[in-house]
């Protein structure tokens, strides 16, 4: 009886032993940098939006560092066809094709990782990410290098991201796949003339009523984000026609 005894006893200490072997295995396993969530490719609005399947949830995911071309009619895609100098219907052709591109890479109901930066959510609620693909490129560069977006690092990300995409932009130039580009240049190659005490910074306006926010404004946080416009300075707002609200300091 004590020989069954010890055995018994030392086989809870050793099923003890590979419980916490196995725990602690998994709270060494790697995570993706700046926090990752596994997610399945639902459905791609463009090649820089898609929707995803998120903890049983739909969210829709902004990809940082990319600016594709525009599949679908908006006010975006009229400002880059007077960027571009190419017609919508053209643009819109191209964002057909890059979208295309993405579901080469990653088919509906595929599995993707969401790497996040500093920021989680742009203004109209989206999540910002860096999309992980299955064999493991990011899927934001992989665009890039394909010429299929130019490097869009007028909000700044991390630093090894953007040398990586801005690199990548160079190589997709100088190998002739350079598809689409506006004449939107990070701010630190553009010059432009600024008026004094012009705000520089994310100003949203309104679509339906044509005017913009600062953020010192009462309503630039009141704005629905289905109407809001983001600008880089108060000039780019003007250019494009917004006035400043009045209630606004």
């Amino acid at each position: 009886m004590a020989l069954r005894s010890d055995y018994s006893r030392t086989m809870k200490v050793r099923s003890w032993i590979i419980l916490l072997c196995i725990f602690f295995m998994r709270l060494a396993l790697p995570v993706s940098a700046g926090g990752g969530d596994e997610a399945v490719l639902t459905q791609i609005t463009d090649c820089d939006i898609l929707v995803v399947t998120l903890n049983g949830k739909l969210a829709t995911v902004r990809l940082i560092g990319i600016d594709c071309p525009e599949v679908h009619d908006s006010d975006k895609l009229h400002r880059d066809a007077v960027r571009s100098g190419q017609s919508a219907p053209a643009i819109q052709a191209l964002g057909q094709q890059a979208s295309d591109f993405v579901k080469s890479l990653v088919g509906l109901g595929g599995r993707i990782t969401l790497e996040y930066d500093q920021q989680r959510r742009d203004p109209h609620g989206r999540l910002l990410a860096f999309v992980r693909l299955a064999d493991g490129r990011l899927l934001n560069e992989v665009i890039i290098c394909e010429g299929y977006s130019p490097a869009y690092t007028r909000f700044p990300f991390r630093r090894d991201y953007m040398k990586r995409f801005r690199r990548c932009a160079q190589h997709a130039q100088a190998e002739g796949k350079k598809r689409w580009a506006t004449k939107e240049v990070a701010p630190s190659d553009r010059v432009e003339s600024r008026q004094p005490g012009e705000y520089v910074g994310e100003v949203r306006g309104n679509r339906r009523s044509r005017i913009y926010h600062l953020p010192r404004c009462p309503g630039y946080e009141r704005l629905s984000a289905k109407n809001i416009v983001s600008f880089s300075s108060e000039g780019e707002a003007q250019r494009e026609g917004y006035r400043k609200a009045r209630n606004c300091p």
